[in-house]
């Protein structure tokens, strides 16, 4: 693995571009202070991950993308931690799975569903705790 990476005063600053061994790029961003900064993609495996970065923390929307170029995630950060809806969806689009959070936490209404679009199981949570479990038939 190789990394490109700019520096000042001994912390890292501007463009890094990090490169797997056959010399294809699997990370590029910006750093401010030492601290990841700004829009970054992220190859993970198959898998590339679109995201801000914000004082080193995830922040804003992040998607991530099958090798097929689908959509496989879509959610928001706050500084780190997960906010509002995220949406998980099979590799032939249609969703996995619709979870909620709030600081991080787990809440409100969690929908599971088939390959096919239909729902089979909803979970329900407050404040990151598991308060009712719904098969749906």
């Amino acid at each position: 693995m190789k990394k490109r990476e700019e520096y000042s005063t001994g912390k890292k600053l501007g463009l890094s571009v990090e490169y797997d061994e056959n010399g294809n790029v699997i990370a590029e961003g910006s750093y401010v202070e030492d601290f990841k900064d700004g829009s970054w993609n992220i190859v993970v495996g198959d898998n590339t991950e679109k995201g801000i970065y914000k004082m080193g923390e995830k922040h804003g929307q992040w998607k991530h993308f099958y090798p097929t170029g689908e959509q496989r995630f879509v959610g928001n950060f706050t500084l780190g931690k997960e906010n509002g809806k995220h949406k998980y969806f099979y590799s032939n689009g249609s969703e996995q799975l619709v979870s909620n959070y709030k600081s991080g936490k787990r809440v409100g209404k969690w929908i599971f569903y088939k390959e096919t679009g239909e729902p089979y199981l909803m979970i329900f949570y407050k404040n990151n705790i598991e308060t009712k479990i719904v098969t749906v038939q």
